[in-house]
């Protein structure tokens, strides 16, 4: 799933990285296509842990409710991981 809004094409690194390794990258804002695979390199590399940062885990049928707390700043949410399973 994508969400966002933006004028470019979204591209992002091989499928491979984020299948097999079970990441993510859920979006950016005032990057481009080399920042983006800096980071997810850093992240790949263990040098970079997001694990902190999630502030909560919903399930998919949550996700109206994990939006709105977004929006809200209900819980101060910093990033709400969406579990599909």
């Amino acid at each position: 799933m994508v969400v966002g809004v933006g004028i470019e094409k979204i591209q992002t690194v091989p499928a491979v990285h984020f299948v097999g390794n079970e990441f993510s990258l859920i979006g950016s804002f005032g990057m481009d296509r080399d920042d983006i695979r800096k980071v997810i390199n850093h992240i790949l590399n263990g040098e970079l842990d997001l694990s902190k940062s999630v502030t909560s885990v919903i399930e998919l049928t949550e996700i109206n409710q994990g939006l709105k707390n977004l929006h809200e700043k209900t819980g101060n949410p910093v990033r709400i991981v969406v579990d599909m399973r």
